[in-house]
């Protein structure tokens, strides 16, 4: 179930509470949108950091940042 999109109500109600007490999976999560067909991201906020992850994952990947 990690890293993989939900539409089922039921499963996201039953994942919603321990994502959000439970460690980050930011490296798989990139890496399967990047794998799935990700174009273009966008980082919402001041700063790059998020951008700089990700180009480190993956050269190719296009990222705007949006400041606040």
């Amino acid at each position: 179930m990690l890293s993989q999109p939900h539409s089922d109500p039921e499963t996201i109600k039953k994942i919603l509470a321990r994502q959000v007490t439970s460690p980050v999976q930011w490296e798989t999560t990139v890496k399967t949108l990047l794998s799935k067909g990700l174009k273009k991201s966008y980082e919402l906020g001041p700063g790059k950091v998020i951008a700089g992850i990700v180009k480190r994952m993956e050269r190719s990947a296009e990222i705007e940042n949006i400041a606040s």
